[in-house]
């Protein structure tokens, strides 16, 4: 078992999953026991509100285009369709490409401090899904 108690499931080509001693159980079971990692007697709480706090911060409530923190103007995206389709994309290696980068750089501008403060709390709540510092 990995550092922190925790178990990597992983799913056969059936749907069943597979344990560590290698024996199948189905998707039902492995739910029921997912779910009980959602029980408020196994969950802290701190962590419950950490997830609530990253969940508010990510979901956009304001669209304006001087105080939205990810803004994507569209009337720079106007052609892109067009060099899209022209450039064979699925014949293309998207490193050496770039355009879709191009394209990137003129229409999403994202706030660094919002950028910074939405990873940080990203990877304190994947690094408690490790440790299982989340649990009790």
């Amino acid at each position: 078992m990995p550092a922190g108690g925790s178990r990597e499931i992983s799913w056969n080509s059936s749907g069943k999953s597979l344990n560590q001693e290698g024996a199948g159980c189905n998707a039902g079971h492995a739910a029921r026991h997912a779910s009980q990692v959602f029980k408020p007697t196994f969950v802290r709480m701190s962590s419950v509100l950490k997830l609530k706090h990253y969940a508010e911060q990510i979901i956009m409530h304001d669209f304006s285009a001087s105080s939205a923190p990810v803004y994507i103007d569209n009337r720079s995206l106007d052609g892109f369709l067009e060099k899209f389709a022209s450039k064979e994309c699925d014949q293309t290696n998207c490193e050496s490409c770039g355009l879709c980068l191009e394209w990137e750089k003129k229409a999403i501008r994202i706030d660094e401090a919002y950028r910074k403060d939405v990873l940080s709390r990203a990877s304190d709540l994947e690094s408690g899904l490790y440790t299982g510092a989340h649990w009790f």
